[in-house]
């Protein structure tokens, strides 16, 4: 019987996108866990990183109230809950089972000036760090890291947020900053009332496209090749809603000369699943992650760069994140189509088991694991 598995799923093709130049292929998504500054060195300066996201923010940050809005890890296969919280420590006998959580979190309690200031400190503290930063191989890293600040809002919000991040670094123009900030515009997070994901919406897709477009014309660090801008997307459950993206992105995509210019350079796929139930104390309906997101994520990912390809799109990158907390996570992402692949509630599950620097690196130093047997044997 032949394999039923399409081939662009076993090799995918080649391509070079603005992710390209992070290495190692690894980042960090935005999660509770890249919130502080502290927590955002902890991740930069990983030799395990090749970039790292904040925890969205927004123009006045996020009403964060501890009493709403939690976490809850649990086992997918037997669903029963953690005995720990989000941020206690837990012994290493814990059930290694618990790999999935779900959260009613909304975004950070940081406004935007707060992220703009973490950079400027995490430039500061790498800049002046000896030994200097390193590779997974232990040699000096020779290219700076890009910190990818996640933002949200309406259009109107988001557009005066790519133009705050955009003026500041405007400023390093023309000398190469330090530090690359880009900008990932989260449309999918589901745990905000009456307020669902605008990425499943085709016109509300496009007033944020507008606002990209605006951002693009009117700054000179997003019309630059250093400022690269993104979406965040929430899981699709059916093609159409794949394609309805695609169709979007290709109107506001022009030519250049022979090419074609995306408004996107990346698209992050994807966010957690709403309307997710764990029995706990208090019983928790929200946004699930982890493990048991995986094969959604991957479907939307592999669907997504077919599209992205086929519109001729190829140049627009995908950060493929959703359930990887190892290699072989790591590897059914690029073999999805991911050209670099984000890690997110793992590194919750490694802090929460093994406290901050050991949870952190042991988490990450899985994931490479893919990234090694990738190298050597292509797939």
């Amino acid at each position: 019987m032949p394999d039923p598995t399409p081939t662009s799923i076993l090799s995918p093709p080649p391509r070079q996108t603005c992710l390209s130049a992070i290495y190692p292929p690894i980042l960090t998504s935005a999660t509770p866990w890249a919130t502080t500054q502290d927590e955002l060195l902890r991740l930069y300066t990983s030799p395990y990183t090749g970039a790292i996201t904040t925890r969205t923010t927004t123009l006045n940050g996020f009403p964060d109230d501890p009493a709403i809005h939690k976490v809850a890890f649990f086992n997918p296969i037997s669903s029963a809950n953690s005995p720990y919280a989000a941020f206690d420590l837990a012994p290493d006998s814990a059930d290694p089972g618990t790999t999935c959580s779900v959260n009613t979190y909304g975004y950070s309690p940081h406004a935007l000036p707060y992220y703009l200031t973490a950079v400027r400190g995490l430039a500061a503290a790498t800049e002046s760090t000896q030994p200097p930063l390193l590779t997974p191989g232990g040699t000096p890293r020779t290219q700076p890291k890009p910190i990818i600040i996640s933002i949200t809002g309406t259009p109107e919000e988001v557009s005066l947020l790519l133009t705050s991040i955009g003026d500041t670094m405007s400023r390093a123009l023309p000398t190469p900053p330090l530090l690359p900030v880009w900008a990932e515009i989260n449309l999918s997070c589901p745990n905000i009332r009456d307020k669902p994901p605008p990425a499943y919406s085709p016109n509300e897709l496009s007033t944020y496209f507008d606002a990209v477009r605006s951002a693009r014309a009117s700054c000179a660090w997003w019309s630059s090749s250093a400022g690269k801008i993104g979406i965040k997307i929430p899981p699709y459950t059916y093609d159409l809603q794949v394609r309805s993206l695609v169709d979007v992105l290709s109107k506001y995509s022009r030519g250049d000369g022979q090419a074609v210019v995306p408004v996107l350079d990346f698209v992050t796929a994807t966010n957690t699943l709403g309307n997710n139930l764990v029995f706990t104390d208090t019983n928790m309906l929200g946004a699930l992650s982890g493990p048991a997101l995986h094969t959604l994520s991957l479907g939307t990912v592999h669907l997504l760069r077919k599209g992205l390809d086929e519109a001729g799109l190829r140049s627009v990158g995908i950060i493929g994140v959703g359930g990887v907390s190892d290699g072989d996570g790591w590897t059914r992402m690029k073999r999805a189509g991911a050209d670099v692949v984000g890690v997110g509630v793992a590194i919750g599950v490694g802090i929460g088991r093994w406290g901050v620097e050991e949870g952190v690196e042991k988490v990450l130093g899985e994931v490479w694991m893919g990234v090694e047997k990738w190298g050597s044997t292509g797939k």
